[in-house]
């Protein structure tokens, strides 16, 4: 018996938790109305920062995603295209944020689903509702081949999103 739990709440990721978050709530989008859009990565990364607090180029959580674009949304791509650096994008997101709260408004999530267990998120994409976001742990294993053996607790992860589900 193995614990394959989904989401750890307060599990701090890098910009990949961006990428995921964007990708989420484009699929949500599909699902909702039928139409593709993409969204800014590097936006979707910024607000969650915000939310969580955090500054500097040191991650983000899935949670502070999560209630960052229930509140805020995640605007287009191509108003806020992703940057060569950290820097270069939150000099952008400076100046242009005012511009583009409108924007992000209409690409909002109207909710989320707390998935626990490994048993909850086969069900849960059974029902073709949405997508899912997953954190998980990082740790020196990540970085040899494709097995995680071990991971730290607290050392931050890595985010992705699971769209669909094959019997």
């Amino acid at each position: 018996d193995q614990d394959h739990s989904f989401i750890a709440q307060g599990l701090v990721v890098h910009n990949c938790q961006g990428n995921a978050l964007a990708d989420c709530t484009e699929y949500c989008y599909i699902l909702q109305y039928g139409l593709e859009v993409q969204l800014s990565r590097f936006w979707a990364y910024v607000i969650s920062q915000e939310e969580d607090g955090i500054s500097g180029d040191r991650g983000s959580t899935l949670e502070g995603g999560g209630r960052a674009v229930a509140k805020v949304g995640i605007c287009k791509e191509e108003s806020f295209p992703y940057p060569t650096s950290y820097t270069k994008g939150m000099s952008f997101y400076k100046v242009n944020k005012s511009q583009l709260l409108d924007e992000a408004g209409q690409y909002k999530l109207k909710g989320e689903v707390p998935l626990m267990t490994w048993d909850d998120s086969v069900m849960f994409l059974k029902t073709r509702t949405g997508p899912i976001q997953t954190g998980l742990m990082w740790g020196g294993s990540m970085d040899v081949g494709w097995e995680i053996k071990s991971y730290t607790p607290g050392g931050g992860g890595h985010s992705t999103t699971i769209c669909g589900y094959l019997k």
